[in-house]
């Protein structure tokens, strides 16, 4: 594009900023799923092997190391497959019919000049295989700045007032 005459243009004063993700995560589970399958006493050894390798791969990682990721096929789902299995053949066809999950994650991409969205991920798993991303739910709802006030809202993103507003809405409305 260069090669063809286009240039960027950019006001003299205007600070350049690192676009902003806005991740959203959604668990949904029926109350047979939630509060009767996650209660069940042997769920407690897969979430708790879960959690010592996301840290031991953190630690890793600091480290420039290397961790294999094989550990969902390799260690989870032979601590996970009988406590579902067991779960599962105590439930009536009616109670089967009611137990319903998934998870899904994704992210609002938002150009910082135009504040308008320029891109949408989302990824959504159903079933019982939404199980191995309701931890990751856990590590995302800690990781994530929550806003307490208006204060801190115009902060990470601050008002913008004219002209700017006026494109942004026709924008949006646009695309």
């Amino acid at each position: 594009m260069t090669a063809a005459g286009f240039d960027r243009q950019y006001q003299v004063d205007q600070e350049v900023q690192r676009p902003k993700l806005h991740l959203k995560g959604h668990y949904f589970a029926t109350a047979e799923a939630w509060d009767d399958f996650l209660s069940q006493p042997d769920i407690g050894p897969a979430v708790a092997a879960y959690f010592g390798e996301i840290a031991k791969q953190n630690e890793a990682l600091a480290k420039g190391e290397h961790r294999s990721y094989w550990f969902l096929s390799d260690t989870l789902l032979p601590l996970t497959h009988p406590v579902i299995d067991a779960y599962r053949s105590g439930l009536t066809p009616a109670e089967r019919d009611r137990v319903a999950l998934f998870f899904t994650i994704g992210s609002h991409n938002q150009n910082t000049r135009s504040l308008a969205l320029d891109g949408e991920v989302a990824f959504v798993v159903a079933g019982w295989s939404s199980l191995f991303g309701l931890p990751d739910f856990f590590v995302l709802a800690g990781l994530s700045t929550w806003i307490e006030d208006l204060s801190q809202l115009e902060e990470l993103f601050p008002r913008y007032e004219g002209m700017q507003r006026r494109i942004s809405r026709m924008i949006r409305i646009a695309v």
